[in-house]
């Protein structure tokens, strides 16, 4: 063989060699795996050798490369074979943690609902006794508190998952929140001879601007947990701050405890999601969320949660955050807008299409002191609306008849056309969707009550509201006299019916005030009584409470003493029948733009 075709052969070879042993990841193999890429370039070269060299070499140098590519076929399927397996341990995993969720929230929610649905159960029956059910009460509402705080808890966790919770900060009075905080655990602690004390100096007297929710959030926790498993001694909670700029805070909280402390590998295991307290330590109503979720909230504070503590020497939580100082407003009461004062009743308009629940806001509106007219869809509402009639609206956002954002849109398309000052319209959801506060925005509702709702908040939202009582109609500053939800649900939700039911009240109650008056005027009471009992029935099927009691009494009087005893009492009522003439006849000529006709532009919900 001339020199010419060895150094060719040896150059071959020498590519073969360290072609076949070239990684895998950059080997340009075909679909199939093959190394048909160098025989077709080799193709050329081995032509030019010695056909007996050429074949000789050809098989020698493809045996060394194909036991190089069969290793490296070997060693990807091993490494695949590892993804594979660590793949099907990693959805293992989260199959076992979905079943342990699933095993945890089931119980954590089955707990508080068979005490509610139980002690409810024995109120009803002892309430149909005679007895007294008030404990009975307390614990279904301690129950149902857990339970929402169990669902809180689940959401929060979800939001963090996800990256979506976010914090609200505003102006915070530090020690104050603390105090606050502290208080709602004082009949827990007290209920186990505990003292409960709450420390905290000058130095956190300040305004700062931090997330007061969140930060109560990890509060109640660290002190609901002291309180739970503390059975002598005390419960502090210490609040210290140090400025570490001119207007920046670097705040410590303590909740210290003399309970029965925890060991260090439970420390680190308790800030996992659902773990449980140590053996035999564990108490009802714990869902082994909470430690965890306080963590991660102040995470995203850029804060940190620890755990300090001994077996059987008590725990101390401590909780670093720093917050920016807020100064002082130069004169924040006479910037406030005057606000509705307590004894200041507010008519409300209420859409829910869910009966139990529309109930239990009309109850809870009442209880506040304020008039309500419910309706049971959007489509209702919008019937039952007029321009200054309401000063609030809340409704419901997704109803069968008629959606809360439909509504709101209307009632804002006929503010704006007719000029008529805006009423105040909420949302009231249950709705978990991170958007929502956003749909309603855009809808035009100026804020959202998320279910369930308490009677703290509503009160303290409802007095917060501006004086807008001279956005009312004249003839319903004094408060709407009747129901129109009472007959709306009369004409079985026909706008037709309605307006003809009304059409006959105006006149059959201009033609009573007459014959009362005459009758009245003729000292005769037995007319005057017919026509009062005529109309305590009438103001019984509309829900006019003032004109039905005022007939009543009015009744009674002159049943008692005749007319000259009973003329006071006769006065009010005739006054209540007027004030009702006066409303209805409003109600009949407020209809936006015409009754039972739709807001022009806008779709029918």
């Amino acid at each position: 063989m001339s020199g010419a075709l060895l150094g060719r052969a040896a150059w071959i070879s020498a590519f073969l060699l360290l072609a076949c042993s070239a990684d895998a990841t950059h080997a340009p193999y075909d679909d199939d795996g093959s190394t048909a890429w160098i025989s077709a370039m080799l193709e050329e070269q081995l032509a030019l050798l010695d056909p007996m060299v050429g074949a000789s070499m050809l098989a020698g140098t493809m045996l060394v490369g194909w036991n190089g590519h069969l290793r490296r076929q070997i060693a990807r399927r091993v490494r695949q074979e590892h993804e594979l397996r660590a793949a099907a341990q990693s959805a293992e995993s989260a199959s076992r943690a979905k079943s342990d969720f699933l095993a945890v929230a089931s119980h954590e929610i089955r707990t508080p609902l068979n005490a509610l649905a139980g002690m409810l159960e024995l109120g009803l029956k002892e309430a149909a006794a005679g007895q007294d059910v008030q404990h009975h009460l307390r614990v279904a509402h301690g129950a149902a508190q857990g339970l929402l705080d169990l669902i809180r808890d689940i959401l929060d966790l979800e939001r963090m998952d996800r990256g979506k919770l976010e914090l609200l900060p505003q102006r915070t009075n530090l020690r104050a929140l603390a105090q606050s905080a502290a208080q709602v655990f004082h009949g827990m602690a007290q209920d186990k001879g505990l003292p409960l004390r709450v420390e905290a100096g000058d130095d956190v007297d300040v305004d700062v601007l931090v997330d007061p929710m969140r930060i109560r959030q990890i509060l109640f926790n660290l002190v609901s947990n002291a309180v739970k498993f503390t059975h002598a001694g005390h419960v502090t909670v210490r609040l210290r701050a140090r400025r570490t700029q001119a207007m920046r805070l670097s705040v410590t909280l303590h909740v210290i405890d003399t309970g029965i402390g925890i060991g260090e590998a439970d420390q680190r295991r308790l800030f996992a999601p659902y773990a449980q307290a140590p053996d035999g330590a564990r108490v009802e109503g714990s869902s082994g969320l909470g430690l965890n979720i306080a963590r991660r909230l102040a995470a995203l504070m850029n804060g940190t949660l620890q755990l300090e503590s001994t077996p059987g020497q008590g725990c101390t939580a401590r909780f670093d955050f720093e917050a920016d100082i807020l100064r002082a407003p130069p004169d924040a009461g006479a910037a406030t807008p005057a606000c509705r004062v307590e004894n200041s009743p507010l008519q409300i308009l209420v859409a829910d299409d869910n009966a139990p629940s529309r109930l239990l806001l009309r109850k809870q509106l009442e209880y506040l002191g304020h008039h309500v007219v419910q309706a049971g869809g959007g489509r209702a509402a919008w019937r039952l609306w007029r321009p200054g009639a309401y000063q609030v609206v809340i409704t419901d956002c997704n109803m069968a008849q008629g959606s809360g954002y439909e509504l709101v849109r209307r009632i804002r398309q006929v503010e704006s056309t007719q000029d008529v000052a805006p009423c105040i319209v909420w949302a009231y959801t249950a709705s978990a969707r991170q958007d929502e506060i956003a749909r309603c925005t855009e809808a035009g509702m100026d804020a959202c009550l998320f279910k369930p709702v308490t009677l703290p908040d509503l009160q303290r939202r409802l007095a917060a509201l501006p004086l807008r009582r001279d956005g009312l109609r004249a003839a319903w500053r004094q408060g709407l006299r009747f129901d129109p939800g009472a007959i709306e649900a009369l004409a079985a939700g026909d706008g037709a019916i309605a307006d003809r039911f009304l059409a006959a009240l105006r006149d059959t109650s201009e033609e009573d005030a007459a014959t009362l008056r005459q009758a009245l005027d003729r000292q005769d009471c037995g007319a005057a009584s017919e026509v009062l009992h005529a109309l305590h029935g009438v103001a019984r099927m509309i829900d006019a409470a003032a004109l039905s009691h005022a007939c009543v009494t009015a009744q009674q009087d002159l049943l008692d003493g005749g007319v000259a005893a009973a003329a006071d009492a006769c006065r009010t009522a005739q006054q209540e029948l007027a004030l009702l003439t006066r409303s209805v006849r409003a109600w009949i000529h407020g209809a936006p733009f015409g009754a039972g006709r739709p807001c022009p532009g806008v779709a029918q919900a």
